[in-house]
């Protein structure tokens, strides 16, 4: 997912080297709603998981965004955090 995203990504510029290191390690795996594409194989759900730029169920009434989306957002917030420093 993270090679995917530094490589096919039109938002990778806006995400930091250290939000990228982060995103290797999280498991996005585990915030996924069971019911999440259920008709899928396990390795399907995994795949379609860990795709850089899709969205996916996180509970009956939420979804989580892309980790680009996520990963923008996260950057964002950790360099405006850092202007108080």
């Amino acid at each position: 997912m993270v090679k995917n995203l530094k490589e096919k990504s039109d938002l990778k510029s806006f995400i930091t080297s250290s939000v990228m290191k982060a995103m290797e390690v999280v498991p996005r795996h585990l915030f996924a709603s069971p019911a999440f594409n259920s008709q899928l194989t396990s390795e399907g759900r995994l795949e379609l998981i860990y795709t850089h730029d899709k969205a996916m169920t996180a509970t009956d009434e939420s979804n989580e965004s892309s980790p680009e989306i996520i990963g923008v957002q996260v950057s964002w917030v950790w360099q405006f955090c850092s202007l108080f420093e």
